[in-house]
């Protein structure tokens, strides 16, 4: 199976982009993040991140990470998520994108991308749970996204061994 993917940057973390809105990718997104983030053997990053389609927004966001469990939101991948589909014409400069169960938005100023994010405060931990004030402002921007210049086709081969081809 060929897989098309870009590699991106945002604030320290690395993460493999894949447009994944024509449901073209195997069943299985865990065991596909686990062998494409894999730093010997795979692409190597810290998550995986799915393009996907979105009834109720410009698109929606799949996030695995490199271990293959579900991350559903990771700030920083949705920065570079959002600038992704920014420069592939999913979604204009203002846009808004759903992870888990919460609708995000996103605002891409070149390389800057500013997210806001759902607040904590609503977040049930358990009774007692209290956080304190003042809490930290909910839209994060202060690193670019960055992608990388250049896109790599891989091909994914099923294998017993730990060797993957790359193209």
């Amino acid at each position: 199976m060929r897989i098309d993917f870009t590699k991106a940057s945002g604030a320290g973390n690395d993460f493999i982009i894949i447009d994944n809105r024509g449901a073209a990718l195997p069943a299985d997104h865990a065991a596909l993040a686990r062998t494409l983030c894999d730093r010997h053997f795979g692409i190597g990053a810290d998550g995986l991140l799915l393009l996907e389609n979105s009834p109720a927004a410009d698109f929606a966001m799949r996030y695995y990470n490199s271990d293959g469990s579900y991350g559903g939101m990771c700030g920083n991948g949705g920065r570079c998520l959002a600038r992704y589909a920014h420069l592939k014409g999913v979604a204009g400069v203002h846009q808004k994108f759903t992870a888990l169960d919460h609708a995000y938005t996103a605002e891409v100023k070149g390389e800057i991308v500013a997210l806001s994010m759902k607040d904590p405060r609503r977040t049930a931990l358990g009774s007692g749970f209290r956080f304190r004030e003042p809490l930290w402002s909910h839209s994060i921007s202060s690193t670019p996204a960055r992608l990388t210049s250049w896109r790599l086709s891989g091909i994914l081969r099923a294998s017993t061994s730990p060797a993957r081809a790359c193209s």
